[in-house]
């Protein structure tokens, strides 16, 4: 399942808050360092991490997918190994046990009671 990638109102809401400034006066400059060109500035370096940051969940994705695919295979593989364990020693020896089997000698099968 891939993750959402991110949106930002606040960067929508400052596209919007930056272009009624540059309507004023292309120029705008309220002191105190607001200006029309230092807004801008911040609002295209948060948008830059937003896109790193969505980048860098895609590659995460795309780790994960690979995972999942090696992990499937590595179960696969584990499966059919312990059965040719069993095919050549049996599921009673010694050797399926170390691999990870349970000796069939071992398996308790619990009768069933009738209810009175």
């Amino acid at each position: 399942m891939a993750r959402t990638k991110k949106t930002s109102t606040v960067i929508t809401g400052s596209r919007h808050r930056h272009a009624g400034m540059t309507a004023i006066k292309p120029d705008l400059d309220l002191g105190n360092g607001y200006s029309a060109t230092t807004y801008e500035a911040e609002i295209n370096e948060t948008e830059t991490i937003l896109e790193k940051y969505n980048e860098k969940l895609s590659e995460i994705d795309g780790l994960r997918n690979e995972f999942l695919v090696k992990e499937k295979n590595l179960g696969e593989t584990s499966k059919r190994i312990l059965n040719a364990v069993a095919a050549i020693y049996g599921k009673d020896s010694i050797e399926y046990e170390k691999v990870g089997g349970v000796r069939t000698s071992l398996i308790k099968h619990h009768k069933k009671t009738k209810a009175a």
